[in-house]
């Protein structure tokens, strides 16, 4: 009788086992598109389906011609947005005219160089380049380093110095995302269970169907709770994060850490990047004068720069943990701003426009520690470029509809 009982079981289970195997297979076969893959030139690659084109970019369908393409990383691909709320492809619907976009999350300066020469295939009036100081100039020197592709970029003479073993962005994406510590319990299941929905769709369509119920039933916590915590650990930790929430539709979390290596050219890799940029930068231009095709590289800062003018603007205390982190960004921005003008470089700002859209109320990022913009942030990117391209007399005005 027991023998049988463990049999059934045992049966029961490996049962269980196959369907959810054969469930995983058919739910990557129907998603397979969207993969990443690695190249050895761009780093990642998209595999074709769903969002992405035949070319593994992020567009509706592959061009043979566009009037213009928008080349950049995730802040272009349009990273917590749908498709067609990323800055570039609301871009072409206010102009009235064909975009291609080139961009994914992890790409900077070398792969916008590589990318050039294919942007030219589609014959486009201008080439826009979505340049974000968040980890453009640090991809930089990772891309560098890091594939053999790109070796004849390094310097025989650059040492890489490892800084210490507790990563900022890892720590505050526990907290904000997991509302746990690091090295607790709790943060052990997390990891558990980021890896499981990062390798199965299946898991991540459960998940995500089952999300309501859970947090309704308190076995996932809620975004009030998840904040809360958030705004505990940046009460204990000042240097980690920093919870901005004097006018609550603009509610957001802010760090010094979180980007301050990306931003600081007195790093030792930090330069490195940006002496490999700077050259990238010239080849594009050179590339594309040579094509008598024009250029503009859209200087998009980080979410901490954006706030912390919009606070200036409003004579808000600056917490003294951002002291540091202003002014290397501003020394960065500053950086790239004249070396644009010194080579006749096109390079307008998102800045004012995104402090801008602060000022007038519009939720332009979340209330968690992500850097990316809402689909609304990516809207005020693309009224900005618009104008800027008819003020440049780069893109017809009789072309173009009115921003909304």
């Amino acid at each position: 009788m027991m023998r049988r009982l463990l049999a059934k079981l045992l049966l029961m289970f490996v049962s269980l086992i196959v369907a959810l195997a054969l469930a995983e297979f058919a739910l990557r076969w129907i998603s397979r598109g969207g993969l990443p893959v690695k190249d050895p030139y761009l780093g990642t690659v998209m595999t074709p389906g769903g969002d992405w084109d035949a070319n593994s970019f992020r567009n509706p369908r592959v061009l043979k011609q566009a009037d213009i393409v928008a080349i950049g990383d995730s802040q272009t691909m349009g990273w917590n947005a749908a498709r067609e709320e990323a800055w570039p492809l609301v871009l072409g619907s206010l102009a009235s005219a064909s975009v291609y976009e080139m961009a994914l999350a992890g790409y900077g300066p070398v792969q916008y160089a590589h990318l050039t020469d294919r942007a030219l295939q589609l014959q486009p009036k201008v080439v826009i380049f979505g340049f974000y100081f968040g980890n453009d100039i640090y991809d930089a020197k990772l891309m560098a380093y890091e594939s053999d592709a790109w070796k004849d970029l390094r310097d025989p003479n650059y040492k890489d110095i490892k800084t210490g073993s507790d990563d900022p962005d890892k720590i505050i994406a526990l907290v904000n995302q997991a509302g746990t510590q690091p090295m607790s319990l709790s943060a052990s299941s997390y990891a558990a269970r980021h890896w499981i929905r990062k390798n199965s769709k299946l898991y991540v369509l459960l998940g995500d169907a089952t999300r309501s119920l859970r947090r309704m039933l308190g076995i996932a916590p809620s975004t009030e709770n998840s904040q809360q915590y958030v705004q505990e650990f940046a009460n204990q930790h000042p240097e980690l994060a920093y919870v901005y929430d004097k006018a609550s539709p603009l509610t957001t979390t802010l760090s010094p850490s979180y980007r301050l290596v990306a931003v600081d050219l007195r790093n030792p890799a930090t330069q490195e990047g940006w002496r490999i940029t700077q050259g990238r930068l010239l080849a594009i231009k050179k590339i594309l004068e040579s094509a008598n095709v024009p250029f503009a590289i859209l200087l998009i800062p980080t979410k901490e720069k954006i706030y912390l003018e919009y606070m200036n603007s409003r004579n808000e205390k600056i917490p003294d943990s951002f002291f540091d982190y202003k002014a290397r960004e501003d020394e960065a921005m500053a950086k790239v701003e004249q070396f644009c003008a010194a080579n006749g470089m096109r390079c307008p700002s998102a800045l004012q426009p995104m402090v801008d859209a602060l000022t007038q109320g519009i939720r332009i990022y979340d209330a968690t520690i992500d850097g990316h913009p809402q689909a609304p942030g990516y809207r005020v990117i693309a009224q900005h470029v618009h104008r800027y391209l008819i003020e440049e007399k780069l893109l017809s005005a009789s072309r173009s509809v009115a921003p909304q």
